[in-house]
């Protein structure tokens, strides 16, 4: 038959899993979390960075993202813990190649600054920019580990139950509509648990590359996209000069555009250095800035040879764009993180079971807006009335194929 203890099921303590897990526990509902690592394993005490920010091309992830501050602020309300660091963050590139987030941004009425490259030149003299820049007032940073940790103690607080070194084998669909949850035994911090399965009314699936394999048995989900690792080596680069203080630093995504780059230079030709490759980073303090480029993803094991473009081309945009940072300076870091085919989230439900998936470097920065979106799904709104972002363009219908 099965335990029939909980509502809801969450599999997978990320950030995104961890923020279901609170968002459902404040509303009331019994939920378990299910995290595959243990409890006990040790981890470094901080994780890596991401830039909490409201600036993207399309204006349901602005949306989400408003919603992300906004859940932010209650967060840190009631845990009395504040893991937002203010920072000044921009998105610098081609006219064309910004214009796409100027425009979700005023859609949906987000505030900016809109400067010219030689602008923002002066107000951070460590950086070079391209031609236009978009500054956002309310940027901030944000650890992962952190982040995780706080959520899922914030929903053990509101009642929720979470399980370290469960390591769920498959979810299903019963008869009745419900979910049923098979999960491996082991020991954890109960002692030894027998393999045994959860029946619930919904299932979250929020595990990541596994996620596919997990649901696959579930009517509607047999052809999920596959969730892909990519595997990245970006860099923390030392500053040249000590005496640089936080301000003179920013956080920054460079849309890299060589056509557009090319028509704004007209007779002028195109500028020698300029990257083939879009780049992000963000200032260490203390230290200079982590940067990187951002590739497309690609199937990769976690001990899979890096998505990159190599230390050299990485050097050079340093060297060219960078001329506070010391490109001969360079300590090599590395990241793993999980996307779909398009590169866009997926946040829907089929039958009992919702998924959420492919939340790349962002998934702590929004993880509680999303947390809220999946919550949503599994129980219905909390407030039906209340503003919440389109799932439109999150859901499985952008993967659906027409044979013609």
């Amino acid at each position: 038959m099965g335990e029939r203890a909980y509502e809801v099921a969450v599999v997978g303590g990320g950030a995104a899993g961890s923020a279901t897990a609170w968002a459902l526990a404040r509303r009331g509902v019994p939920v378990v979390l299910l995290e595959r690592q243990a409890a006990d394993v040790a981890l470094p005490e901080t994780g890596d960075e991401q830039i909490v920010r409201l600036a993207h091309p399309d204006v349901a992830y602005v949306r989400l993202a408003q919603s992300a501050h906004a859940w932010w602020v209650t967060l840190g309300s009631e845990s009395g813990e504040e893991l937002l660091t203010p920072v000044a963050s921009v998105e610098h590139g081609p006219v064309r190649a910004v214009r796409p987030v100027t425009e979700a941004l005023l859609a949906c009425g987000a505030p900016f600054e809109y400067l010219t490259g030689p602008e923002a030149g002066e107000r951070w003299p460590g950086m070079r920019f391209d031609d236009r820049v978009i500054v956002q007032p309310s940027a901030a940073r944000v650890d992962a580990r952190r982040t995780v940790a706080l959520l899922q103690r914030q929903a053990v607080a509101h009642g929720a139950t979470v399980r370290h070194g469960a390591e769920v084998l498959a979810v299903t669909a019963t008869e009745d509509g419900g979910a049923r949850v098979r999960v491996a035994g082991g020991v954890n911090e109960s002692g030894y648990t027998p393999e045994h399965e959860l029946v619930v009314g919904a299932v979250v699936v929020a595990a990541g590359a596994a996620t596919a394999g997990l649901v696959d048995g579930v009517p509607g989900l047999e052809h999920l996209p596959e969730i892909r690792v990519a595997r990245t080596e970006p860099a923390r680069f030392a500053a040249r000069d000590a005496s640089l203080r936080g301000e003179e630093w920013v956080s920054f995504t460079h849309h890299v555009d060589p056509e557009a780059h090319a028509e704004a230079r007209g007779s002028l030709g195109v500028d020698e250095g300029y990257p083939a490759l879009a780049v992000d980073g963000r200032h260490v303090p203390g230290i200079g800035a982590v940067v990187g480029h951002r590739v497309p993803a690609q199937d990769a094991e976690a001990d899979a040879p890096a998505t990159s473009a190599g230390p050299d081309v990485l050097r050079a945009y340093v060297e060219a764009w960078l001329p506070g940072l010391d490109p001969d300076r360079a300590e090599p870091v590395t990241r793993t993180a999980t996307t779909t085919p398009d590169g866009g989230f997926l946040v829907d439900r089929v039958g009992p079971v919702v998924v959420g998936a492919g939340f790349g470097g962002d998934g702590a920065a929004l993880a509680p807006a999303l947390g809220q979106l999946l919550a949503d799904l599994a129980v219905g709104p909390a407030d039906p009335s209340a503003a919440a972002p389109d799932l439109a363009a999150f859901t499985l219908a952008r993967f659906a194929t027409v044979d013609v």
